[in-house]
């Protein structure tokens, strides 16, 4: 499973120490280990508990009180693999016009992308990087793909086209 959607909260939380210690947690990186070992598909609700929270040893304080808000939820989604086929872009209409006469061969092909059900349902195609008829080489392009999503990993990131040149 994957999250599907979170923003990250800040929880309020009371403290007691000496003021060098308040200060120090209140500059480091403080956060809160969640076991997310029971979460299912769809809306899981989160509590917190001041043993999870996290913070320096060289920092020492007392817990006084931490608000948990039980309203706090996190969506969590299917983890998928699905194939979906290319989108070529041509780098200008002169050589979208080279390619129409000089066929791509495996215009065809799919690439297979991992990631959340919701997402990767979105994405109807894979954009390549933008080609050109510089980039032949023995009849073979190596294209870069766009990936659409910064949660979604395709799990190749180029592809050889092939092309039939006309002599």
């Amino acid at each position: 499973m994957a999250i599907e959607q979170i923003e990250l909260p800040k929880i309020p939380v009371k403290v007691r120490g000496k003021g060098l210690d308040i200060i120090s947690a209140n500059i480091s990186k403080v956060t809160i280990d969640v076991d997310a070992s029971n979460f299912l598909y769809g809306k899981n609700r989160i509590r917190f508990d001041e043993k999870n929270i996290n913070y320096s040893d060289r920092i020492h304080l007392f817990i006084v009180e931490m608000q948990d808000d039980s309203n706090l939820q996190v969506s969590m989604d299917k983890l998928v693999e699905k194939k979906k086929p290319i989108s070529i872009q041509f780098a200008s209409a002169k050589d979208e016009e080279f390619f129409i006469e000089n066929k791509i061969i495996n215009t065809q092909q799919r690439v297979t992308l991992k990631g959340p059900l919701a997402l990767v349902s979105e994405i109807k195609n894979i954009k390549t990087q933008k080609i050109s008829k510089k980039m032949v080489v023995d009849n073979k392009l190596n294209v870069s793909l766009i990936n659409p999503h910064e949660n979604i990993q395709l799990l190749k990131d180029t592809i050889v086209l092939e092309i039939t040149q006309d002599s």
